[in-house]
Parts: C-alpha cells; structure tokens; sequence
C-alpha cells in the first residue's frame, strides 16, 4: 500500500482569531469556572429524598422524572448546536449557566409533576450546551502545532 503524506509542514502553529492573552486567560477562567459550577454535584445526592419527602411524588415519578431527563437531552442535541453556532460558545455556557439556575429554581417551587418536567427539559438544554461547549472553548484557547507528517496507510 501506499503512504500518502496529507502534511508537510513542521511545527506550524494554527492561526485562529483568538489573541493569545485571550487564550491564556480563558485558561485560567476556566480553572475557575469549573470549581465553582460543578454542575451542582450536590444536588445529585439529595434530589431522590427532596422529591420524595417534600415534593410528596412516588418512587415510580421519580424514575419518570429521570427518564425524561435523558429523552429531552437526546431531543435537544441538534437544536441546541444550531444555537451554540448562532450565539458563540461564550455566550452559550452563559446562557446555559442561567437555564440550569432556572431549572434549580423551578425544582424548588414546583407543585405538581407537569412542572418538575418542564424542569427537566431545561436541565437538558442548559447540560447539553455546557457540555459541548466548555470543552470546545477550552480547545480553542490552546496552541496546536501539526505534526511533522502525516500519514494514511
């Protein structure tokens, strides 16, 4: 077989339109970022008993509940990346910061099923934005170098 060489350029940075200040300090505000938006791990622990003991719902709506939180990401993926292209990255973990609060909001004051899964649908637009995007502008403030060659065998 043959090697085709896709690249020879060595040691080239990639030009983007990020100033390196900016890439260095979207690098250490993520540091911070990422210790204080732990997406609530907390609330992963006690959200079982808070919607059982004081939102009075059966085991069974809480599995409901949860269920619902995986169709609603699998529904939001695509809509939400047409988002994330109209809006920019930055912009988006904002917005998807404020939705997660909304839906922390919306947990605590609901009163009746409907509601919580209205919360739901939020928590997955708000986690599936900050998902792809956190790591996507983290990617973008750093510096890639090409390889010396590379090769498709």
């Amino acid at each position: 077989m043959k090697n085709i060489v896709l690249e020879k350029n060595t040691n080239q940075i990639i030009k983007d339109k990020i100033p390196k200040y900016k890439k260095q300090k979207n690098i250490e505000l993520y540091k911070s970022y990422r210790v204080f938006s732990y997406d609530l791990l907390f609330y992963y622990a006690i959200i079982y008993l808070f919607l059982t003991i004081e939102k009075g719902i059966t085991a069974t709506q809480v599995l409901q509940f949860d269920a619902f939180y995986i169709f609603f990401k699998f529904l939001v993926q695509i809509p939400s990346t047409i988002l994330i292209q109209k809006v920019g990255k930055r912009k988006s973990i904002i917005i998807a910061n404020f939705i997660v609060v909304i839906h922390v909001l919306i947990i605590i004051f609901a009163t009746n099923f409907t509601w919580l899964l209205i919360s739901q649908l939020l928590c997955a637009i708000g986690f599936v934005i900050k998902a792809t995007c956190e790591t996507d502008l983290l990617y973008d403030s750093i510096e890639i170098r090409r390889k010396k060659r590379c090769y498709i065998c």
